[in-house]
């Protein structure tokens, strides 16, 4: 992981007077022991705003109020999801069957608000609305018998997708 801060200063021809910006920028990638890519590059120019680079899930978030006890801001997500489950399937007449395997994949946008603690512990949470479109399911028969390779089996339709997380 890198971490870099940098400075700009902005000089104004009027008053000759000059101002001082800092960002925050980290940046790190790597590809886990699963063999996908992971990029994560995150930037906060101010104390209100971050924006995650971040495949397969990016976001712009900006703060938009404060209370006693949270901090709350709202965001703009995509995502590349989706997930695998493989099972073992049982024959009529009780035996082991072929392994099975089901593949999901989708594209999302979203937006959403979440609240964060200002102190070190208590409640956080979120909540998001968004819409899941290029959803596909693939089913692969006998993943231990090479003779069998990946079947589409259908295009899903588009959806709205809801998200609501609660932690503490």
């Amino acid at each position: 992981t890198a971490t870099s801060r940098s400075t700009t200063t902005h000089t104004t021809t009027a008053a000759a007077t000059s101002t001082i910006a800092s960002a925050r920028t980290s940046a790190s990638c790597n590809v886990p022991t699963t063999g996908h890519l992971c990029c994560r590059s995150t930037w906060t120019p101010n104390a209100t705003s971050r924006y995650d680079v971040f495949f397969p899930a990016p976001r712009a978030t900006w703060r938009f109020g404060q209370t006693r006890r949270h901090a709350w801001w709202g965001y703009v997500a995509g995502e590349y999801g989706g997930g695998a489950w493989t099972f073992r399937n049982i024959n009529s007449n009780g035996s082991k069957g072929f392994i099975q395997r089901f593949d999901y994949n989708d594209i999302r946008i979203s937006l959403g608000t979440e609240w964060l603690p200002l102190a070190t512990t208590g409640f956080s949470g979120n909540f998001e609305i968004g819409y899941a479109f290029y959803r596909q399911l693939f089913y692969v028969n006998g993943v231990d018998d090479p003779r069998y390779g990946v079947q589409q089996i259908v295009d899903l339709p588009s959806t709205i997708m809801f998200r609501l997380g609660l932690a503490y």
